[in-house]
């Protein structure tokens, strides 16, 4: 499994990781369970064109 940018972070700079946790923590309590569904569910729009249709997923392609 490849790995995700905060994981090269986390390897590569960890005093910098531990910092940006605390900075993602708060992101996470500006927004209301509402707010995050919205702004997810459009992040997901724009992605869906990047991603395999679902009958493709089923197949392994």
């Amino acid at each position: 499994q490849p790995k995700l940018v905060l994981d090269v972070i986390e390897e590569e700079y960890p005093d910098r990781y531990e910092m940006l946790k605390e900075k993602i923590s708060l992101l996470g309590r500006m927004f209301t369970h509402d707010e995050w569904l919205s702004i997810l569910t459009k992040s997901r729009a724009e992605h869906e064109r990047f991603l395999p249709n679902r009958h493709e997923r089923g197949r392994g392609e």
